[in-house]
C-alpha cells in the first residue's frame, strides 16, 4: 500500500483536493471538518505535506472514504498523469473518477465515463475526445446540480 502512495502525483491531481472539489467543500470548510488550519489543507494539496498511514485513514474516515477507495482514486490517479492527455482531459477526468468514489451511488456512470484513452493517433481522434470530454462536463454538472 505505501509503495504505490510513495508515487508522486502532480499537484493538481492532489487526491484530497480532487474529493474537496467533488464535496462542493471550499478549503476552509475542509479544513474545519478535518480539524485542522487550512494553511495544513493548502500544504496538503500543494503537495507540501503528505499524509500517510493512520493520520491519511483518520482524514478519510472524516470524509467518509474507505482507504481502499482512496488507493483506487490514487492509482487511477497515477495512470491518468502518465496518459498524455490535455490538461482539461486530465482534470475532466480525474474529476469524474473523484465523483464516483465521493458519491457511491455514481461509481459506476462514474467509472464508464472516467475512461483513459489508450492512445492518441491521430488529430481527429484528439479532437473527439475533447469533445466527449465537454459533454463529459455538461453532465458532471448536471450531477453535481442536482447533488447540491
Amino acid at each position: 500500500m505505501t509503495d504505490i502512495l510513495d508515487q508522486k502525483i502532480n499537484k493538481e491531481l492532489s487526491p484530497l483536493r480532487l474529493i474537496r472539489l467533488a464535496q462542493d467543500l471550499k478549503s476552509e470548510e475542509m479544513a474545519e471538518l478535518l480539524n485542522c488550519s487550512n494553511a495544513y489543507i493548502s500544504a496538503i494539496e500543494s503537495g507540501d505535506r503528505t499524509l500517510k498511514g493512520k493520520k491519511l485513514e483518520e482524514k478519510l474516515a472524516m470524509l467518509n472514504i474507505s482507504m481502499d477507495d482512496y488507493l483506487i482514486l490514487y492509482k487511477y490517479l497515477l495512470r491518468l498523469q502518465n496518459a498524455n492527455l490535455s490538461q482539461y482531459t486530465t482534470f475532466a477526468l480525474a474529476l469524474m473518477k473523484t465523483i464516483g468514489i465521493v458519491y457511491p451511488e455514481l461509481r459506476s456512470k462514474a467509472d464508464n465515463l472516467s475512461h483513459i484513452p489508450r492512445k492518441k493517433s491521430s488529430l481527429e481522434e484528439v479532437e473527439q475526445q475533447e469533445e466527449k470530454n465537454k459533454t463529459l462536463e455538461r453532465q458532471y454538472i448536471t450531477i453535481h446540480t442536482i447533488y447540491r
